[in-house]
């Protein structure tokens, strides 16, 4: 068995000292910054499989009208909305006073993610003709439903 000659401080006399030696520091990244930057790559990928999905049931609506791809189409375009909208904007609440001095809640809408909301008015101009027909169509079930009533 070999020991070795320690110091006071405990630690092995073979050890040699890093003065004068630079060493670069890495920017360190923490995890909820890896998580962020995963989470907003898949939420790119889900986005753009989604507008490749509304691209094919825009031009199976165009090719062939029939209501079960107007249904698939307006659900793909609903759902694109609102989950843009979910994830590009973010609603605070905050208490204040009036100026009769009672509490009012006051509720603030900011975009947390202006690319999302551009992408979203990008695919509604892009879709416009759709949508347009789409809204139509709900303006006559409307009709239809207040006949039946």
């Amino acid at each position: 068995m070999k020991v070795e000659k320690s110091t006071k401080s405990g630690k092995s006399s073979d050890i040699k000292s890093n003065a004068g030696v630079k060493t670069e520091e890495k920017p360190k990244i923490s995890f909820t910054e890896i998580l962020a930057f995963k989470d907003y790559d898949r939420q790119k990928e889900e986005l753009q499989r989604a507008l490749d999905e509304i691209d094919r049931k825009g031009q199976a609506l165009v090719e062939n009208r029939t209501v079960e791809n107007l249904y698939a189409y307006k659900d793909l375009i609903k759902s694109f909305i609102e989950e843009t909208v979910l994830k590009g904007l973010e609603i605070k609440e905050r208490r204040g006073f009036s100026r009769t001095g009672r509490t009012k809640v006051m509720r603030t809408v900011s975009e947390v993610d202006a690319k999302l909301l551009e992408l979203t008015n990008l695919i509604i101009k892009r879709e416009h003709k759709e949508i347009n027909v789409l809204k139509k169509v709900g303006e006559i079930q409307g009709l239809l439903v207040n006949l039946v009533i």
